[in-house]
């Protein structure tokens, strides 16, 4: 893994990616590896390079065919409960077994050791069942969609005022973004000191991960347009539905984001942010 690392680093060959990790928001306050939560920015000849650019990319080709040579075999076919269920007692992820012919869904850590999760083992008939409960009771009770859209409506217009000073937020990141490539340019050309152009980068980037923070706090309410979408995708597919009585992939697929599972209920997630949550009836 070190090995790797050092392979794939980008600062041996004079360039610098920026915003590798980050600290979130909430607590612990640990630096995370960033996977895509906040940008990154990658810089060219920032500094000094000990190894040629030709060498370091014929490095990265040679990584890539060995990476498709020793692809990981092809999974097991994935169904459509398949990363949608999880533990409520410990966090894992539910996988599929046949147990007596039937379709069974067991905790991760509990076929480990039940000493590690109680968690008693889920058939998948059982889900099915749960599952056209809560598709009929909101048949029954469209009004509670109807409601949720209004205030989402209403929290909507609430936060668009906020769109111009997220304009704002942007236009000092984008200059701070700018000012650290010049930075780049001159340190590489040798015009300023390494020490002057370290701490310089160092001040614009901690000023770059405030402003973002800011950034994030009036975006939050972004969330509420993919909830309206779901939630008037939802009432279109109530609208002239009937109740079923068996169960259809499509159906949970489109109305579905995940599943808690506890021993005595079932906590389903849905597309609109709704949870809904209904009991257990074990054999």
């Amino acid at each position: 893994g070190m090995v790797r690392y050092i392979l794939t680093n980008e600062k041996y060959v004079g360039d610098s990616l920026v915003q590798k990790k980050y600290t979130p928001d909430e607590l612990p306050l640990r630096q995370r590896t960033n996977r895509g939560e906040i940008s990154q920015y990658y810089i060219r000849n920032s500094h000094p390079a000990i190894i040629s650019r030709e060498i370091y990319e014929a490095v990265q080709k040679l990584l890539n065919r060995r990476n498709e040579l020793h692809a990981p075999r092809q999974k097991m076919q994935q169904t459509t409960l398949s990363n949608t269920m999880q533990c409520g007692l410990c966090g894992s992820t539910f996988h599929k077994h046949k147990s007596n012919g039937e379709n069974c869904w067991f905790c991760a850590q509990h076929r480990r050791s039940k000493t590690l999760c109680p968690m008693p083992i889920l058939h998948e008939e059982e889900v099915h069942m749960a599952f056209l409960s809560v598709y009929n009771k909101l048949l029954d009770n469209r009004d509670i969609l109807k409601t949720m859209l209004n205030q989402l409506l209403e929290l909507r217009n609430k936060s668009i005022h906020a769109k111009q000073d997220i304009m704002s937020l942007n236009e000092k990141i984008s200059d701070l973004v700018k000012q650290n490539y010049s930075l780049a340019r001159l340190q590489t050309k040798g015009y300023i000191d390494s020490a002057i152009f370290i701490e310089k980068c160092n001040r614009n980037n901690k000023e770059i991960e405030k402003l973002r923070r800011e950034m994030r706090q009036l975006q939050e309410p972004n969330d509420t347009d993919r909830f309206i979408t779901s939630t008037k995708l939802m009432l279109d597919l109530l609208e002239e539905a009937q109740p079923i009585l068996e169960f259809e992939d499509s159906i949970f697929k489109s109305m579905v984001r995940k599943m808690t599972v506890y021993p005595e209920k079932f906590c389903f997630h849905l597309t609109n942010g709704l949870v809904v949550d209904e009991g257990r009836h074990q054999s």
